[in-house]
C-alpha cells in the first residue's frame, strides 16, 4: 500500500510538510489567476486588432497571419501531444507500424491534395463556367 509522506514524520517535520502544501496551493493560485488574466489579455488583443486596423490590406495580412498562428498552435498540439498518446495506445495492437503516424501522413496529403489540385480545378472551370453565361447572356441582348 502507497502511504501518504506525512504519516512517518515527527511533528515539526508535520507541520513544516503542511506548510509546504499550504505555499504549493497558494502559488498555484495564484499562477492560475496570472494565467487567466495572461489569456484575457491575448484573447482581446487578438479579437480587438482586426478592428483597430482600418486599412483594408492590412486588415487581410493580420487575419491571414492570425489564421496561420492558430493553425500552428492546432498543429503543434495535434503532433506533440494527441499524436504520441495514439502512438502509446497503437502499441497495444502492434502490427509494424505505427498506424497513427500513417492516418497523419495520409490526413495532410489528402488535405495538400484537395486544396491544390481538387479546389483550383473546380474554382476554374466555375469561373470559365460563369464566363461563359454571361458571354451567353450578353449575345442574348443584341
Amino acid at each position: 500500500m502507497a502511504h501518504h509522506h506525512h504519516h512517518h514524520h515527527h511533528a515539526a517535520a508535520n507541520a513544516a510538510d503542511d506548510v509546504a502544501d499550504a505555499v504549493d496551493e497558494r502559488s498555484l493560485g495564484v499562477f492560475k489567476l496570472v494565467s487567466v488574466a495572461v489569456l484575457l489579455g491575448v484573447a482581446l488583443c487578438g479579437g480587438l486588432l482586426p478592428l483597430r486596423v482600418s486599412d483594408f490590406g492590412a486588415k487581410q495580412r493580420v487575419l491571414s497571419v492570425g489564421n496561420a498562428f492558430a493553425g500552428g498552435l492546432f498543429l503543434c498540439a495535434g503532433f506533440t501531444h494527441m499524436l504520441s498518446e495514439a502512438i502509446e495506445a497503437f502499441e497495444l495492437v502492434s502490427v509494424g507500424v505505427d498506424v497513427p503516424l500513417l492516418y497523419c501522413m495520409f490526413g495532410v496529403l489528402l488535405t495538400l491534395f484537395i486544396e491544390k489540385v481538387l479546389l483550383p480545378s473546380y474554382l476554374n472551370a466555375s469561373a470559365s463556367a460563369r464566363r461563359k453565361r454571361k458571354h451567353d447572356d450578353d449575345d442574348d441582348d443584341d
